[in-house]
């Protein structure tokens, strides 16, 4: 099958966030807490609502979300309890990512692997999740 782009964004709840894109350097895009200087409105759905409405469900999931991976899981409880995809999921942008996403994996009875190490200013990190 072809991917589907969808407008959205994922999150912990439905609702909607504010987002600030940079052409030039998309990196650096990121949601604002609020509208203006060339912010715009966008839907935010939990990854339980998305794959209900899509009618697939995935397999497999590669997510690096900038930081936004603990909310973005936390939203697919339901999925991930029930169809179990293998992940791959990036916890090195924050410092408590890594225990934010196996503490709410190993309660869905994941299999968490870390993988790789990140040295940042002072800060050690792991680098991804695998769960199975």
């Amino acid at each position: 099958p072809c991917p589907t782009i969808l407008n959205c964004l994922l999150g912990a709840k439905p609702g909607c966030a504010y987002f600030l894109e940079n052409r030039d350097s998309p990196g650096h895009s990121r949601i604002v807490p609020a509208a203006g200087q060339g912010a715009y409105e966008v839907p935010v759905r939990t990854l339980d609502e998305l794959v209900e409405d899509l009618g697939r469900k995935p397999t497999f999931i590669k997510c690096d979300a900038e930081g936004a991976e603990p909310a973005i899981f936390s939203g697919g409880k339901r999925f991930l309890r029930q169809h179990r995809p293998k992940l791959a999921i990036t916890t090195y942008h924050n410092d408590g990512d890594y225990r934010a996403m196996h503490e709410l994996l190993t309660s869905l009875d994941y299999n968490v692997a870390g993988k790789g190490l990140l040295f940042s200013g002072e800060t050690l990190r792991v680098q991804m999740i695998h769960a199975w």
